[in-house]
């Protein structure tokens, strides 16, 4: 009884340690698949990078301000990379893998702060953009009521109907409808055109501003959007940073 209950256990425990030891290798296998999807991210996180930086426009407002979105909607792919990379610390470690390790966590510091350095660039630029689309906004509304005031000069000159007719056919040409300047005298011909163009140029204005307005709502909303953005991701890389200290003392 003894004999058989003793080999009974020794063999339960042995399938125990060929268990482990089968785990250990699944681990092992794991832990190496983790580290190489790491790497490659990271990779595929550089190239990124370059394609983003180049060509670069450095002090133009518009790209400086796309620049930060990309980098703030790529993060995702970096970070993963590192809790692939870093995955499981020291075990089953290569040596070569230490020395880029250690180079991964203190790049993990200067990223996260580049990153917090991004939320005040991303607000000036978001100002610049706001102040460049109003002022251009401005000035094509300005062009078009000066465009309107020297017409205006120009129709009051008119003085015969044959005159009139000329200008009311390459009006119509661009799309004024027929009945407008088909009054019976000159002076009201011309009331008429005059009319019709302020009622234009009032209905063009009004979709240039609510143009300018849809504008400054989608600038408003990426811009807190990626400062927020920005804050995270600086906030994820020192934390990396911080609970990689390992990587530093071997």
């Amino acid at each position: 009884m003894i004999d058989s209950e003793g080999k009974n256990k020794g063999g339960t425990n042995n399938h125990l340690v060929n268990n482990l030891l089968k785990f250990k290798g699944s681990l092992s296998n794991s832990l190496t698949l983790f580290r190489l999807v790491g790497y490659g991210l990271l990779i595929l996180a550089f190239f990124d990078l370059v394609d983003i930086f180049v060509p670069p426009r450095i002090m133009n407002p518009g790209w400086e301000f796309q620049t930060i979105g990309q980098l703030v909607e790529r993060s995702a792919v970096p970070l993963i990379g590192l809790v692939f990379t870093f995955f499981g610390e020291k075990s089953e470690r290569q040596e070569w893998e230490f020395p880029i390790l250690r180079l991964l966590s203190l790049s993990c510091v200067v990223v996260g702060i580049l990153f917090f350095l991004l939320v005040p660039l991303a607000g000036v630029n978001t100002v610049r953009l706001y102040l460049n689309s109003s002022r251009t906004v401005e000035a094509q509304i300005l062009a078009e009521k000066q465009t309107m005031d020297q017409f205006q000069e120009n129709l009051q000159r008119v003085g015969s109907n044959s005159q009139m007719d000329v200008i009311l056919a390459r009006l119509r040409q661009q799309g004024m409808p027929s009945g407008v300047g088909t009054a019976p005298t000159l002076e009201e011909k011309k009331e008429s055109v005059l009319n019709f163009l302020n009622e234009q140029q009032k209905v063009k204005e009004t979709e240039i501003k609510s143009g300018l307005n849809s504008q400054h709502m989608t600038l408003f909303k990426s811009a807190v959007k990626w400062i927020l953005g920005a804050l995270v991701s600086g906030f994820l890389f020192i934390n990396f940073w911080r609970n990689t200290r390992w990587t530093r003392k071997a």
